[in-house]
């Protein structure tokens, strides 16, 4: 049989112009209710996801016996500050006297710190005891993490077997691990020693954050408060929280948040770049973020929005210089090797050309607590006090100094260590502010070992263990109440103590 073209083959086929019609009225009909049902239960989805980031999914609890929600209202705390004077130098039976009075015998939970005092001539029994501690109440595994930040005051935080200080990141795995269990996480508010300065209980306030951090890079902020009755008993309550801390989603914040790098010609950048070592100066220009609040004139440096291993917080004052700057212990600056130590003072002599555009006399000082045991040195100039820790060539801490700061030179001791020092010259420097009216202190220090001298003054005075201070303060127009010389600075001015084997010291004599 003869084949047809292709052509002739369709001659004859005829199509339908209304069945096209209706195969294509058909398509869209049905695609229709289908395209618009899927855009519904994406919404759906989608809003269901943000609803469950933003709504309050996880509760701060306030545990006194049993779990309560804080909320706006002040609730009490079974917490109590204690300041008592008492008649017996017996610590150990003092705290057995006061656990019993403060603490219930089916109490789950129990925790205190009592420490007794000697000054004015009689015994005090500082510290708190508690029976309470907060927690939170969350279960979410679009959580990444939670963390806690103190305010004013110390906070203990302990999670399984571990006890943790101040400001503490915990993965939500970790928390997840001992949720609602005995090991879970507890939070421990504590009294620093000016809180028993105060002249009433009244007067102490405070408050702390917990962050809840989820993978989305949302996040949730509770602002507990803290306050106290003139009895000591804690109360509590929910705070509207401001966040000046790292927010951690870049894109909600990018009015205030910039990448390190783009500010390389900010003054505030340019004397940090001259401060820090080269490595940290690299790690912040690959990797920094930089948060400000221009309002307070501070500046929060990371190497990570939600996990930093490096963070410098920096202050500074309305001509944009620095007033204060912190480098926070979080691991990176222990990856950093130098090749040889320099001396503390040069570098501190440049940064006193940067901060000052001058270079003043320095005078080493006892380091701050927090330092106290590594390898740092601190300095003090008219202006500044310096820490720098010495295996790196780091400067950590500079901060502006008040105009009546005490400085208390670094004087070595084979005899005694840190605490025993520290101790010591704070029992005098609370004596001297509350008994020397119209005197003011400059210095005060250790005299040095004299293991003789000591010898005569545990004979002469009684005691175990002797210590020499020496002084430098002033005198106004009044004389020091009428018993020194008015308008003159006495110098070399000295004040002895003793005490018994790792007890409280006693001054028993001044003067020259």
């Amino acid at each position: 049989m003869k084949n047809k073209s292709f052509e002739n083959y369709y001659d004859h086929v005829h199509v339908d112009e209304h069945l096209l019609d209706q195969q294509f009225s058909y398509k869209h009909h049905y695609l229709k209710p289908i395209l618009v049902l899927s855009c519904c239960v994406l919404l759906f989805v989608c809003f269901f996801q943000y609803k469950q980031i933003n709504k309050d999914t996880f509760e701060v609890l306030a545990y006194n016996q049993t779990y309560n929600s804080i909320t706006k209202e002040s609730t009490p705390m079974d917490y109590y500050l204690i300041h008592d004077q008492v008649d017996v130098a017996d610590k150990v039976q003092l705290k057995k006297k006061y656990e019993e009075k403060y603490f219930s015998k089916n109490a789950d939970f129990k925790q205190s710190q009592l420490d007794l005092k000697f000054y004015e001539g009689n015994y005090y029994l500082n510290g708190y005891l508690t029976t309470s501690y907060f927690t939170v109440d969350v279960k979410n595994d679009a959580i990444e993490s939670i963390r806690i930040v103190q305010g004013n005051y110390p906070l203990e935080i302990q999670l399984g077997n571990k006890v943790y200080e101040n400001e503490t990141t915990i993965s939500y795995d970790l928390y997840k691990k001992y949720y609602h269990t005995k090991k879970g996480l507890k939070v421990i508010w504590k009294p620093d020693e000016d809180v028993f300065d105060k002249e009433s209980f009244k007067d102490v306030s405070d408050y702390f954050r917990i962050e809840v951090n989820y993978k989305s890079k949302e996040s949730k902020l509770f602002e507990i408060g803290i306050t106290f009755n003139k009895k000591g008993q804690m109360f509590v309550q929910k705070k509207k929280a401001k966040r000046t801390e790292i927010n951690t989603e870049l894109n909600q914040s990018k009015h205030k948040y910039l990448r390190f790098s783009t500010l390389s010609e900010s003054e505030t950048i340019k004397e940090l770049k001259e401060l820090l070592p080269q490595e940290v100066i690299d790690e912040l220009m690959k990797n920094g973020y930089v948060y400000e609040d221009k309002k307070e004139n501070y500046f929060n440096f990371s190497n990570d929005k939600d996990d930093p291993t490096l963070r410098l917080d920096v202050t500074c004052d309305k001509d944009h210089k620095i007033t204060q700057y912190v480098s926070k212990e979080y691991g990176f600056t222990d990856s950093i090797t130098s090749i040889s130590e320099k001396d503390p003072i040069e570098i501190i002599k440049h940064a006193q050309d940067i901060l000052m555009n001058q270079q003043l006399p320095l005078t080493e000082v006892i380091l701050p607590s927090h330092y106290s045991g590594g390898d740092y040195k601190a300095y003090v100039d008219d202006n500044y006090e310096y820490v720098i820790q010495t295996n790196i060539n780091m400067l950590v801490r500079i901060e502006k100094r008040e105009k009546n700061d005490i400085v208390q030179k670094e004087v070595s001791s084979s005899i005694y260590n840190y605490d025993d020092l520290t101790s010591a010259i704070n029992l005098v420097i609370d004596d001297f502010n509350e008994n020397w009216k119209g005197c003011t202190l400059k210095e005060i220090y250790y005299a040095g070992d004299n293991e003789a001298r000591f010898k005569e003054i545990t004979q002469q005075y009684g005691g175990e263990e002797a210590i020499i201070l020496k002084s430098t303060f002033d005198v106004d127009e009044t004389g020091g109440a009428g018993s020194l010389n008015p308008n003159s600075t006495y110098e070399d001015f000295s004040w002895i103590l003793v005490r018994n084997h790792q007890g409280e010291w006693q001054e028993v004599d001044h003067g020259y």
